[in-house]
């Protein structure tokens, strides 16, 4: 899964500091020091922040169950919907409204306690929202996916978000054109250049850009079959291993 590597880092630092809280209370050392390793150990616990953006219908839902091995965000439903969501570990499953435009939902789901997944309505669909993806959940990002339709890439609503963000978030944003089976390899490489060019035009770089097929990355990982076939063809071994990257790096 993603993250692999940083997980089991991870796991390592918290063995380690938790011993090292409770060697400092059996030598009752200073309450500062205590709350100094409590504090590290509550940061260390805290799981990744993953958010992605992006236009209805560019296949958002589809990226995020494929890039887990689940269908954790149902594709029939989020679409729709003009609210924020953010997908939780939970024993039970429940949906929580937090506030008037975010919802958070819980689910039993293993990986969750790990990560936790902001998906956002479509970029094309919201206005109100735009300022709470921006102040409350790129600048805490460990990454942020602005998703591409290789069918419609040409929208400009997912631009107008971006040029909300403030430049020093933007080294945590990825370009993924998504849906990339659906179109020929030739044309696909097109569409990822006129990316950049405007990428470079609006922002004054090109953040990492990746064209990749959620549905048979998605399908690889679930189905059983054909799975190296579909792995293969979707593209996704260089998008997870830039994910693994940056994760490793934060």
């Amino acid at each position: 899964m993603v993250a692999d590597l940083y997980l089991q880092l991870r796991s390592r630092t918290e063995a380690a500091l938790s011993a090292l809280l409770k060697l400092a209370a059996d030598m009752q050392r200073e309450p500062a020091m205590l709350d100094t390793l409590q504090n590290m150990l509550k940061d260390v616990r805290e799981p990744l922040l993953f958010v992605v953006v992006g236009e209805v219908k560019a296949g958002k839902s589809t990226l995020l169950n494929a890039l887990f091995g689940q269908e954790f965000c149902r594709v029939d439903v989020l679409p729709a919907t003009d609210r924020i969501y953010i997908f939780k570990y939970g024993s039970t499953e429940q949906a929580v409204d937090v506030s008037t435009h975010v919802t958070e939902r819980y689910q039993p789901i293993a990986f969750l306690k790990d990560f936790n997944i902001v998906d956002t309505p479509g970029t094309n669909t919201m206005v109100a929202e735009h300022q709470t993806i921006t102040e409350n959940f790129i600048p805490r990002a460990d990454l942020v996916l602005f998703v591409f339709s290789v069918v419609n890439p040409w929208g400009a609503s997912a631009w107008e978000l971006l040029r909300l963000v403030n430049q020093k978030w933007l080294k945590n944003v990825v370009f993924v054109l998504q849906q990339a089976d659906l179109r020929e390899p030739s044309e696909v490489k097109v569409i990822e250049q006129h990316l950049r060019e405007t990428a470079n035009q609006k922002l004054g770089f090109a953040p990492p850009i990746f064209a990749v097929s959620g549905r048979k990355a998605f399908l690889s990982r679930t189905s059983g079959v054909d799975k190296e076939r579909l792995w293969q063809e979707s593209d996704f071994a260089a998008f997870e291993n830039h994910i693994n990257l940056m994760v490793d790096q934060s």
